[in-house]
């Protein structure tokens, strides 16, 4: 792999018990028209038969396959970077798929950008839904312009030039599991963003073990709870200044998590913070209440179900 021509795009997919669906990512690969790349699949420790399923596509000298010992999405993320060879990198999750004409889509954007390190693309839904607003296309962005919502949001997609992680040795976190946008937006504030309007990404909301939809527990509370301590010790006065609204949503995220793990005392003060900076949202304030008193996170899981299927309906 060392000595082969220099490779464009290193699409890296870290896994976890998604022998159900990582045949359909890989395949989304193979599909594109652009056949310079190479595919990193970074098992984290799965259980199921995965590794069956991929070794018929190792015979693609340009795919890999590493097995690792369960640490979290993060720590397969950083081992793939470490593997990769491509100028371009992209990560993608094992239950979702790229379109057909998504390598077409970067090559177009980043090759009019030079310059520019990170970029960010629409994504659309397994039913065709667009899933991410971006205002104005082709715009390089700025952090302030990213935290404050006024030109993208959403369920972005985002590609990197390889060389800002070697060159500023930033990887992502591997001791909470996802918080991806904790290294994200570091990676803004220094490099700026380029955002476009097409989608290159089919976002399936199917998953059974999704951290925001799957069934919660007191492991994955105590997650989602150092995942927005992290974000408020890095970006707590830049939310200030710019988007006291996202602050908000910190908070009460915070104070949910914290009820649920029996925090009563530092759930309200998160809860007061989260109105006070936030816009009311009946919703949460709802699921903050019931967390208060649902021990067992019966009523939470119920609500959840309920919430994201109407979301995906």
């Amino acid at each position: 792999m060392k000595n082969a021509k220099k490779i464009k795009f290193s699409i890296i997919i870290p896994t976890y018990n998604r022998a159900w669906c990582i045949e359909r990512a890989i395949n989304s690969v193979l599909k594109q028209d652009f056949q310079n790349w190479e595919i990193i699949i970074v098992d984290d420790g799965s259980s199921d038969n995965t590794n069956e399923l991929v070794e018929k596509y190792l015979t693609d000298n340009r795919i890999r396959y590493f097995y690792k010992e369960n640490g979290g999405v993060g720590s397969a993320r950083n081992i793939g970077i470490r593997k990769s060879f491509g100028e371009i990198i992209i990560f993608l999750d094992s239950d979702d798929e790229l379109t057909l004409d998504a390598f077409d889509i970067i090559l177009e954007t980043e090759q009019s950008n030079r310059n520019v390190n990170i970029f960010a693309f629409s994504t659309v839904s397994e039913n065709g839904k667009t899933t991410c607003i971006v205002k104005e296309n082709n715009r390089l962005i700025n952090f302030s312009d990213y935290i404050s919502r006024d030109f993208i949001s959403g369920e972005s997609f985002i590609c990197y030039r390889r060389k800002i992680f070697l060159d500023s040795d930033k990887l992502f976190n591997e001791d909470v599991n996802g918080g991806e946008g904790i290294l994200l937006w570091e990676l803004i504030i220094k490099n700026g963003m380029m955002i476009s309007n097409k989608a290159i990404r089919i976002y399936h909301t199917e998953s059974i073990d999704s951290l925001i939809s799957s069934e919660l527990t007191l492991e994955k509370m105590e997650n989602i709870y150092r995942i927005q301590k992290k974000f408020l010790k890095k970006y707590k006065k830049y939310l200030k200044e710019i988007n006291n609204k996202e602050l908000g949503l910190i908070y009460i995220v915070l104070a949910r998590a914290t009820a649920l793990l029996n925090k009563k005392g530092e759930s309200f003060e998160y809860f007061i913070l989260g109105i006070y900076y936030g816009k009311i949202d009946m919703k949460r304030i709802i699921l903050y209440l019931v967390s208060l008193f649902d021990y067992n996170m019966i009523v939470n899981n119920y609500l959840n179900k309920f919430y994201n299927k109407i979301i995906n309906d």
